[in-house]
């Protein structure tokens, strides 16, 4: 929508150079503007995430689904540093 943003960033970045503190706001924050493969699914299973990690016992068997990989992790480093704790 904004046909000046080119000129604004240079601004900005010309303004940094010359040792001006601001603020790098020139990108808007409304996620539909955000194009390209952004939460795209691949089809090949080869292209997938993988989770590596030196505690097998803590991985899931099977696949899981994106929104659970953040209880994983969480579960994952909690229960590292108790074992390391007690080691």
């Amino acid at each position: 929508e904004d046909s000046w943003i080119s000129l604004r960033v240079m601004g900005k970045l010309i303004g940094k150079k010359l040792g001006f503190r601001t603020v790098m706001n020139v990108i808007p924050l409304n996620a539909e503007l955000v194009k390209g493969s952004h939460g795209r699914v691949p089809e090949d299973w080869q292209d997938h995430p993988v989770f590596i990690s030196n505690r097998p016992e803590l991985i899931p068997k099977s696949t899981c689904k994106a929104a659970e990989v953040y209880e994983l992790l969480c579960n994952h480093v909690a229960k590292t540093i108790n074992h390391e704790k007690t080691n």
